[in-house]
C-alpha cells in the first residue's frame, strides 16, 4: 500500500511513541478500506482463508500489541 512509515514500523517489530500507534492504527483502517474496495470490486483475494480471516487476524494482533504496551487511546482514535 506505499505506506513506508506503517513499513518501517513492521521491520522494526515495535512502535516506539504515540505518533507510530496512530500510524498502525491508520494503515490497518486504510488495509480495511482497500480490501472493501477490492472485493466491490471483483478482485479475488486470499481465496482459500477468506480476507475477512485475515482482516480480523490482523486486527487482534495490533489491537492486542497497541492495548498491552499503552497505547489503548491511539487505537481507539480511529
Amino acid at each position: 500500500m506505499g505506506n513506508e512509515e506503517a513499513k518501517t514500523i513492521i521491520e522494526n517489530g515495535f512502535v516506539s511513541d504515540r505518533k507510530q500507534a496512530l500510524a498502525l492504527t491508520e494503515f490497518y483502517w486504510a488495509m480495511v478500506d482497500q480490501s472493501v474496495k477490492d472485493q466491490g470490486a471483483g478482485l479475488e483475494i486470499m481465496t482459500n482463508e477468506g480476507v475477512e480471516f485475515w482482516m480480523e487476524y490482523i486486527f487482534h494482533t495490533i489491537n492486542g500489541y497497541l492495548v498491552s504496551n499503552g497505547y489503548e487511546a491511539e487505537w481507539d482514535t480511529e
